[in-house]
């Protein structure tokens, strides 16, 4: 959801989510794919790959689809992201 409300344009909203996720991450587990995922829609690439770096850490499953998912177009041209791709067998690094 948060991410996208930040593709249409909606950052406020999009920042109240990555807000959300902050809050229950005090208090529960939430993967860092999900953090990742907003703030690539907000276009914070350095903390999006961060995240997904992290996430890799943490085995999250959903880096499974980060070859294919159109969500991840965004990233697709960073060294960052194709390194993480790499990582994970999904392409060469």
């Amino acid at each position: 959801l948060g991410w996208a409300y930040a593709q249409s344009g909606r950052r406020d909203e999009a920042l109240q989510i990555l807000h959300e996720l902050e809050g229950r991450a005090a208090d529960s587990y939430v993967p860092s794919d999900y953090f990742g995922v907003v703030c690539m829609g907000l276009g914070q690439v350095d903390e999006a790959l961060a995240w997904l770096d992290k996430a890799y850490d943490e085995r999250a499953l959903h880096l499974a689809f980060l070859a294919v998912d159109p969500s991840f177009d965004s990233l697709r041209g960073e060294p960052r992201f194709n390194a993480l791709l790499g990582k994970i067998g999904l392409k060469q690094a």
